[in-house]
């Protein structure tokens, strides 16, 4: 049984839209490390995409706002084709006189991750 469960694991498409590379690539880490690997990742390619099956999630991190050493946004998510949408907070990530570096978008994005204590309790599960 746990062999044909390990063959079609749920899926996680994964939409970051204008977000930075660097942030949606932090996600994904993310993601998998607080789901235990248990989700086939993917990077999708356009936002508004409906899982297909009722144990898959399609994740959006979607931009509210962006400059030189700042950054806002927050995640949009799905689980299954007829569940609802859910919104998460937005949260902004600053640095004083500097550019953003990778090392700060993986914090943002564990941040970002368990502001939203819905998604946070079903990657856990």
């Amino acid at each position: 049984m746990a062999d044909a469960h390990s063959k079609n694991p749920p899926v996680l498409g994964l939409a970051c839209g204008k977000a930075p590379e660097e942030l949606c690539r932090s996600v994904a880490q993310s993601i998998a490390q607080y789901s235990g690997g248990r989700y086939d990742i993917r990077v999708l390619r356009q936002s508004g995409a409906t899982p297909d099956r009722e144990g898959d999630l399609v994740v959006t991190v979607v931009l509210d706002g962006r400059g030189q050493d700042w950054i806002a946004a927050h995640l949009d998510w799905q689980q299954g084709p007829e569940g609802k949408r859910h919104e998460g907070p937005s949260l902004e990530l600053s640095a004083m006189d500097a550019a953003l570096t990778p090392q700060m978008y993986e914090r943002y994005a564990k941040k970002l991750i368990r502001a939203d204590a819905a998604i946070m309790a079903l990657l856990s599960n």
